[in-house]
């Protein structure tokens, strides 16, 4: 099987598994945090950094939800579903997925700053180098926000395919 036909197979069997894998931990509040490692794995996205935001309108504000950097990142695998507490705990103590929760910012939507700066703003202060981004609809118009690094190694997916994706979002509770 050629190497493009092994990295689709892997990230169908990435994604087919999400819903289960969202239902076996119902109960948790933080399954954006378990959500966002699953796609950044190389079996499936293949991000080396993200960091996932809503953009609330009604409150005038963009909170940081979860972030995901390779060298922080639980155990191999997609263990993290298995293992709720742990990884939970995990999740606690890592600087970059503290350092996006803690970002409070004025609503783009309402914001006089442009999109585009207010995005190149929010890449710096996580220190991406060369961000990219997708947007989508959630419930009650807000709007989900993903910047997202690729690992070197990666062949880029459609920005169609990723944000197509990303809608697993919207069964998240943001907390």
């Amino acid at each position: 099987m050629e190497d493009k036909e092994k990295n689709e197979q892997k990230l169908l069997q990435c994604l087919i598994t999400i819903p289960k894998n969202m239902m076996s931990i119902h109960g948790v509040d933080n399954i954006a945090e378990f959500l966002l490692h699953s796609l950044c794995t190389s079996g499936c996205l293949n991000f080396s950094k993200a960091a996932f935001f809503i953009d609330n309108p009604d409150f005038d504000q963009i909170k940081g939800v979860t972030g995901f950097v390779h060298h922080e990142a639980f155990k191999s695998g997609y263990e993290h579903w298995h293992d709720p507490e742990n990884f939970t705990k995990h999740m606690g103590a890592s600087f970059f997925n503290q350092k996006v929760r803690s970002i409070l910012k004025r609503s783009a939507k309402k914001s006089v700053k442009l999109r585009s700066e207010l995005l190149d703003e929010l890449g710096k202060e996580l220190a991406f180098s060369k961000p990219l981004h997708a947007s989508w609809p959630l419930k009650y118009e807000n709007e989900g926000i993903l910047l997202f690094e690729l690992n070197a190694s990666s062949d880029p997916l459609p920005q169609e395919h990723i944000e197509n994706m990303l809608h697993f979002f919207a069964f998240c509770p943001a907390f």
